[in-house]
């Protein structure tokens, strides 16, 4: 499979949903335990840092591309049907010149796979962003696999984000 300067698959060579989803959780930590999965980036957005998750369920790292990502890998860390999950799953082709990466991947307890996309609501809103998300809804739909979306003021709700942060930095960890 051809790679592009960022890593990414070219668009022809995109695997299915379901192959890119196995080697996401196949795929072994890197050398500095960071889960990143088929999609490999080393700054994101401008003006935005990537924060890795340290990760108890996944084995490692995971990447977030903003703090509403972080808060939500946060919040999967502690969820009790989330069996692993992962962020930043690569690119999934939803046509000749649209592509999708959904922020996490997850694989929940009773062995359903799931992705999660997060955004602002007004985000959400846009025709723009709705035609992309409904179109990738199909494609993950036509293998089986649920997509949710996340809103940020969600994702970032207090007193429950401090409550979680206060829970994660305080648990103990089996040596």
């Amino acid at each position: 499979m051809n790679r592009n300067n960022n890593g990414e698959l070219s668009p022809g060579d995109a695997p299915s949903p379901l192959v890119a989803i196995q080697n996401h959780f196949n795929t072994p930590p890197g050398k500095s335990d960071s889960l990143i999965g088929q999609r490999h980036f080393a700054h994101g957005i401008r003006g935005r840092r990537i924060v890795y998750h340290p990760s108890t369920k996944s084995g490692g790292h995971v990447p977030c591309e903003s703090r509403a990502e972080a808060s939500r890998a946060l919040y999967l860390e502690r969820a009790d049907t989330v069996f692993r999950f992962g962020g930043q799953l690569g690119r999934i082709q939803l046509g000749k010149e649209e592509s999708y990466t959904p922020d996490f991947c997850l694989e929940l307890r009773d062995g359903a796979i799931e992705v999660e996309e997060v955004k602002p609501a007004a985000l959400l809103a846009s025709p723009r962003h709705r035609r992309r998300l409904d179109a990738a809804r199909i494609v993950f739909g036509s293998f089986g696999i649920a997509m949710r979306e996340v809103t940020v003021e969600e994702s970032m709700r207090q007193p429950f984000l401090n409550n979680l942060r206060y829970l994660y930095f305080r648990q103990v960890v089996p040596i």
